[in-house]
């Protein structure tokens, strides 16, 4: 089978710990669904990321909204400031290539694919959009179009679809730091809004026309792994953080905070995808 490791919001929980326990476990693929610091700290997010490039498997990452160049820039983005939120982001793609070099020899996706092989079985992990707030919101537009020359959510979709085209591996992973808009407008909802009297479906929309135009075009689409809206919701209540709809997995992996000490000492959180001839199994670990 292939094994993947899937780490959701770190918010600056992984270390030498989890990188022991990961090296000595060998998946065959790791994905982190982004937010690596605590807070809106760069220097944390590239300490985080050089723990990750010390693993000695296949190890990918999406940026989450988190992993900006500082916290005024994503109160702009929330408060609805887009010229304010460019002049405090005007950092944000250096501070985008640092994270990427940190991560080395890990890979830092987006608007990307990435194919895998191992014991005859064959995925490819599609990477969504970085950076991502949620809702209808197409955030942090200014390193998004500096970087992947994507503007706006249409362009975003398109590009993913044209990604989804050119993969020649049929059977697809999707990652992405936000999930995917259609699995409920409740606060309990894999990706439902927990914060806004309004409620709503959270979920990304380019994110769900390229997995509909992924199944369009014949792909069978294994799993989409997010994370972004925490399992607790902020009303005290469990989100559900595994769906199954139309033979795909969909995978909240956000249990934050991932480390917790337990009576046999500390416990560290982590999903494991297992890909067979057979389909896939998902479970939820505490290591």
């Amino acid at each position: 089978m292939l094994q993947i490791a899937v780490l959701g919001d770190l918010h600056g929980q992984f270390d030498e710990a989890d990188v022991a326990a990961l090296n000595a476990d060998l998946p065959d693929l790791v994905l982190f669904v982004g937010d690596l610091c605590r807070y809106v700290s760069p220097r944390q997010t590239r300490r985080m990321a050089r723990h990750i490039g010390a693993l000695r498997m296949p190890a990918l990452v999406v940026a989450g909204n988190h992993d900006v160049a500082n916290l005024p820039q994503i109160m702009a983005e929330m408060r609805g400031h887009p010229r304010l939120a460019r002049w405090l982001g005007r950092r944000h793609r250096w501070h985008h290539e640092q994270l990427r070099q940190a991560l080395a020899p890990a890979v830092l996706g987006g608007y990307s694919r990435h194919e895998i092989e191992t014991n005859g079985q064959a995925v490819a992990v599609v990477v969504g959009r970085p950076y991502a707030l949620g809702g209808s919101q197409f955030s942090f537009a200014p390193v998004l179009e500096a970087v992947y020359g994507v503007r706006d959510l249409e362009s975003s979709a398109a590009r993913l679809c044209q990604i989804v085209d050119e993969t020649a591996c049929d059977r697809l992973i999707f990652l992405a730091h936000n999930g995917p808009h259609g699995l409920g407008e409740q606060p309990e909802d894999p990706w439902g809004c927990d914060f806004d009297p309004a409620r709503g479906d959270y979920g990304d929309r380019d994110l769900s026309v390229a997995i509909l135009h992924a199944r369009r075009q014949g792909r069978q689409v294994l799993a989409v792994i997010a994370g972004h809206m925490h399992r607790r919701s902020r009303s005290g209540h469990e989100r559900a953080w595994h769906h199954q709809q139309d033979g795909t997995h969909y995978v909240n992996a956000a249990e934050v905070p991932r480390v917790r000490d337990g009576q046999h000492g500390q416990r560290r959180h982590q999903v494991r995808l297992e890909i067979g001839a057979g389909g896939v199994l998902v479970q939820d670990r505490w290591i």
